[in-house]
């Protein structure tokens, strides 16, 4: 069988070759945010997939068919909720994978239908349903697939700009080459979803059979830019993409995001230590960020546990109440302060101060802190 590939077809080899290099380069980097760097793999493979059934199909060694068609459809779903889970997931988002699912219930019941029509032969049935209905199923496809990465989109867009206007969040070099990466990606994105809107239109307008063969190339060209965009930011600027930078000795590390000095006149103003039962989750979700990342924050800029942090705020509340009020119980205060009970509240000034409140109390009486 002899095929021909001109220069645009080369390039499309170039880009879903790069693809694949990419994907696997992602897959077995030893630093980075693991699901981050799973989700991007996954973008990566469907966008090559798409660029590889084009290819194959030029050589003759894929038969495009209805099948065909909607698989490839299914890829274009998918491209969506993969994309803002990517981003949420690098803004710091707590994701589990239950919510995630949910956003790709559709693309891969999607998929499963594809799948099993073409395993059971079911192929013809569905055209002649579709034409029974007068149902241009083309039309319908990728206007559906237009306004669904559309959508997810602007969700995308949504979680950055509320990632830049967090009152916590630590505005550094560091922070603003991901956000700035994040931007960039959503847009090439959304010039796919362009692209993938404007074959919709034709459609609708009947110019399509006119220009079919541009705006099919259109979408495969803004494919390719999806891939080449991920590949040079992996060479470039991989500690946007994975979650890693470098500190001075160029060992890597995974500084957080939190200001230090703007959490402390959080918890100085709003006083969330005072809340019985506070937890790790809870103070997170406070100062807008994620429970490792707050964990990491304390442990590796802090230099304390959750609750020793905690702790030391309660304590220090508590200090100024026993010599401001030496008529209040030390139980009041314990309770006042955050602390469950008498025995913990003990337990936790032991340690910080190194005597017990009423010994302290007794040491400060007629004095003012």
């Amino acid at each position: 069988m002899e095929f021909q590939l001109d220069l645009i077809d080369l390039l499309f080899l170039f880009s879903a070759g790069l693809g694949l290099f990419t994907t696997v380069a992602l897959i077995f980097q030893k630093s980075g945010e693991i699901k981050s760097k799973f989700v991007l793999s996954g973008l990566l493979i469907l966008l090559t997939f798409i660029l590889g059934s084009y290819l194959l199909e030029k050589t003759g060694l894929l038969d495009f068919n209805f099948i065909t068609f909607l698989s490839l459809q299914a890829f274009f779903l998918s491209l969506g909720p993969l994309l803002y889970f990517y981003i949420c997931q690098r803004l710091g988002k707590d994701f589990s994978s239950s919510p995630f699912l949910k956003h790709l219930i559709f693309p891969i019941s999607f998929f499963t239908t594809v799948l099993f029509m073409g395993i059971f032969g079911a192929e013809e049935a569905a055209l002649a349903w579709l034409k029974s209905v007068n149902v241009n199923f083309v039309f319908l496809f990728f206007s559906f697939t237009f306004f669904h990465l559309a959508l997810y989109c602007f969700w995308s867009d949504q979680a950055i700009k509320k990632e830049m206007q967090k009152p916590y969040r630590k505005k550094d070099d560091f922070f603003l080459t991901k956000i700035k990466w994040l931007k960039r990606l959503n847009l090439i994105f959304l010039i796919l979803c362009i692209v993938i809107g404007s074959y919709y239109l034709a459609l609708m307008s009947g110019i399509y059979y006119s220009y079919s063969k541009g705006v099919e190339w259109l979408i495969l060209i803004s494919t390719a830019i999806c891939i080449q965009t991920i590949a040079l930011h992996a060479i470039w600027y991989p500690q946007a993409l994975t979650g890693f930078r470098k500190n001075q000795k160029g060992v890597n590390n995974t500084k957080s995001g939190l200001d230090k000095i703007r959490v402390q006149q959080y918890m100085n103003e709003q006083q969330p230590y005072k809340t019985n039962g506070l937890k790790l989750s809870d103070l997170a979700g406070l100062l807008n960020t994620n429970s490792h990342e707050l964990s990491y924050f304390l442990n590796e800029e802090v230099g304390m546990s959750f609750f020793d942090f905690i702790n030391s705020y309660r304590i220090k509340e508590a200090k100024e109440q026993l010599v401001q009020y030496p008529d209040k119980t030390i139980l009041m205060t314990a309770y006042d302060v955050g602390f469950n009970s008498k025995t913990t509240f003990n337990r936790a000034f032991k340690k910080h101060v190194h005597m017990t409140p009423k010994e302290f109390r007794l040491k400060n009486s007629g004095s003012t802190l």
